[in-house]
């Protein structure tokens, strides 16, 4: 069984007819900009969100657009987990991501402890039917006393009288109220009877409701004496000790988005208060196993699991642990094992935002559908690469199958079946170069094929001597030489970076200027390559000195999408309307006022040669360089789009549709445009994402980086790559 694609044509793809078989794990490869993405996500998926849309009636409601292909068939339901899903909010974790969070709250809800949050004492509320089964474990015809404390002193023997109430216990003695009336109060606690019983079957109801009229009189506090021996109860979350009413203990409170769960200082986002979890003080004091959950989220998901193995847990706490060990040993084949719980997701990288939805998405055992996936393995080293790749083969395992859009070679060689687009990107790609198995693909005389056969290699090390070392952090970094940082994910390379960044500001290095392009370009809506790198500045000006521009009194501010005067207003110049459905993914419809266009049209009518602001921004570096030649402003900000493999993607592209690793590359594009000399860069995995073609060129950016004058360190977890590098440093 297979996906019948006929005449796909969407982007650049040029009419392909395209077999993607069924049940198996087929990866889509391919030089960045080949048209993979194109196919994978913006046909198949898009065609697939169309279809469920329209089987809900909400397809023509919406205008939604086919994608531009002429037939799909045999499509099943699409599941898309790619690098450009929604950015995480502030109360997301890796926990709330990963599906975790919501385990260990159950288990917490349904198997912890409650501890007052003042004194630490244990609150274990009880129904009145518990207690009454508790009271029952003692000797038949025992003598049995309900009791419960009494606020207010002597002062309120009248008002229990009038309730019916004859005795209480005052002074450590059981007395009739009619006796005490005059007494002196000396402040001593006061309980009142409830009832007097003998423990015989026959009265076990009439128990259970004194206990229950003892727990309303009482607040909450049950006092039952069998036989002279005193034993206490609270029949709700409450601490007698403080007189402290508590939430009840149920899965939501360990939630920072309930009301009982929240932190009222920090509204659930993590300041100094509640030692940045989130929660509040009742929340936090709930225990399993003697510890708190702010111990158990602050556990790496690798030490979790044997932190969870118990000696005969309870039947509860057995069914939420098998949930739980299921989930984390998927955590940690994903290459996830060095994350937390309580881990803010805002700081994950793009690709482990990715495995962390995967991993949700695996632990929920769907069959029967179509995932297509974004560059899964993005940031791991070859062995956790391969664990990837069985997860996935879990997938088509539970009746699923994958596509995996991927440039590592290691889950290439583990797919069942492959699809190679190319043979370059952007107009020059578009074309499906290769389709079968990766032995077939080893001998094919493809770019991915020669990298997987291994005739293809990355450069040689420039073996340069540099101008000196400078020791940061226990770390020789090579003074105009490229330094690699190698070690697995979580080894602290990152850290070591930002160690590096921070000596310079401080001035305890030789160095001017830090360049932190590690940092990846601001992923909005609103931003976007040309602008990032100063095109689109200098392009708005030339616009606004055409005649045409002059005669219909437009000045440069008119060619801006982000003021009005020019641009189109429906969309906010956006060219598109975002619609939001609730728990499904977004949708995108073209505007329709400028169907796309994004100006208004009297702004539209200005051209530089040839071209409108609208056809500038959808044409991508590689395509305008040759027209724009000779222009240093225009010649300098497109070259350094090329330089970095970006010289496929469209100007005007929205950043926040850029993947992590395009993301980063543009950051470094933009330094790429100003003065090297006394300059560090400092790259955190630059090659991520990248096929190994694409790579090789921006190894060689990095050489020529310091060729200039600068110095580049540089965090990777790709031993290939650290190898190009004049110094080596383990971490």
């Amino acid at each position: 069984m297979s996906i019948r694609v006929h005449g796909a044509r969407e982007h650049n793809l040029k009419g392909l007819d395209v077999d993607v078989p069924t049940g198996q794990l087929v990866v889509a490869c391919g030089v960045s900009g080949s048209g993979k993405t194109s196919f994978a996500f913006d046909t198949l998926h898009a065609e697939g969100q169309r279809r469920y849309l329209q089987a809900l009636g909400l397809s023509a409601q919406l205008q939604l657009q086919p994608p531009d292909v002429d037939r799909i068939d045999g499509l099943p339901p699409t599941l898309a987990l790619g690098q450009h899903a929604r950015a995480p909010g502030p109360l997301q974790t890796a926990g709330t991501l990963s599906g975790l969070a919501d385990s260990l709250r159950l288990l917490f809800g349904r198997a912890g402890t409650q501890h007052c949050p003042r004194c630490d004492r244990t609150v274990e509320p009880s129904s009145p039917e518990a207690i009454t089964a508790r009271v029952f474990e003692g000797p038949p015809d025992a003598r049995v006393l309900i009791e419960a404390p009494v606020r207010g002193g002597l002062d309120v023997l009248g008002e229990l009288e009038a309730a019916g109430f004859s005795r209480v216990r005052y002074g450590g003695e059981v007395q009739r109220i009619e006796d005490l009336h005059g007494a002196t109060d000396d402040g001593g606690p006061l309980r009142v009877v409830v009832d007097r019983i003998k423990l015989r079957a026959e009265r076990r109801d009439r128990l259970t409701e004194s206990v229950r009229l003892a727990g309303r009189v009482g607040h909450g506090l049950v006092v039952v004496w069998v036989d002279g021996e005193e034993q206490r109860y609270v029949d709700r979350p409450y601490c007698p000790h403080d007189d402290l009413e508590l939430p009840i203990l149920e899965p939501r409170l360990l939630s920072p988005r309930s009301m009982a769960g929240r932190c009222p200082a920090c509204e659930g986002v993590g300041c100094e208060v509640c030692g940045a979890s989130g929660l509040s003080a009742p929340a936090r004091s709930v225990r399993w196993r003697g510890r708190e959950v702010g111990h158990w989220r602050q556990l790496p998901f690798a030490e979790l699991g044997p932190a969870l193995e118990v000696a005969e847990p309870t039947d509860v706490e057995a069914a939420v642990l098998e949930d739980l060990q299921r989930r984390l040993e998927g955590l940690t084949a994903l290459g996830l094992g060095a994350l937390h719980d309580s881990s803010p997701a805002q700081r994950v990288s793009s690709g482990a935002l990715q495995r962390l939805r995967l991993a949700r998405t695996v632990a929920s055992r769907l069959g029967g559908v179509l995932y297509v996936l974004d560059e899964p393995t993005a940031g791991l080293d070859p062995e956790a690469s391969a664990a990837v790749a069985e997860v996935l083969r879990g997938l088509v395992a539970q009746g699923s199958s994958v596509l995996a859009v991927e440039h590592d070679l290691t889950l290439v060689s583990a797919a069942d079946h492959v699809l190679e687009f190319g043979p370059g990107a952007g107009q020059a790609g578009g074309e499906l170069v290769f389709a079968g198995s990766p032995d077939a693909l080893r001998a094919a005389d493809t770019t991915t094929g020669r990298w997987l056969a291994g005739r293809e290699q990355l450069p040689e090390p420039r073996g340069r001597g540099g101008e000196g070392v400078v020791v940061v952090g226990e770390v020789e970094v090579g003074v105009g030489q490229l330094t690699a940082l190698v070690g697995p994910s979580g080894s602290g390379k990152s850290r070591k970076l930002a160690a590096l960044e921070a000596a310079v500001k401080e001035g305890q290095t030789p160095f001017e200027v830090a360049v932190v392009a590690n940092r990846t370009a601001g992923r909005s809506r609103r931003s976007m390559p040309a602008t990032y790198v100063g095109f689109w500045d200098t392009m708005r000006s030339l616009l606004a000195q055409t005649r045409e521009a002059q005669v219909r009194g437009l000045s440069a501010t008119a060619f801006s999408l982000h003021a009005k005067g020019g641009r189109c207003e429906g969309c906010k110049g956006l060219g598109v309307e975002v619609v939001r459905l609730d728990a499904l993914p977004d949708v995108q419809i073209p505007c329709r006022v400028c169907e796309g266009r994004r100006f208004a049209s009297d702004v539209l009518g200005v051209r530089w040669k040839g071209l409108s602001a609208a056809e500038l921004l959808r044409a991508d570096a590689r395509t305008l360089r040759p027209l724009l030649a000779g222009h240093p402003k225009l010649e300098r900000a497109l070259g350094a789009l090329v330089r970095v493999g970006l010289g496929h993607v469209p100007l005007g592209l929205s950043t926040d549709a850029l993947s992590g690793g395009e993301a980063r590359r543009l950051a470094l594009a933009r330094e790429l445009t100003r003065p090297l000399e006394g300059r560090v860069f400092l790259l955190d995995d630059p090659t991520v994402g990248l096929h190994p073609e694409d790579a090789r060129a921006l190894v060689r950016v990095f050489q020529e980086i310091v060729d200039g004058g600068a110095t580049v360190v540089m965090a990777t977890h790709d031993r290939r790559v650290a190898a190009v590098a004049d110094r080596v440093v383990e971490i």
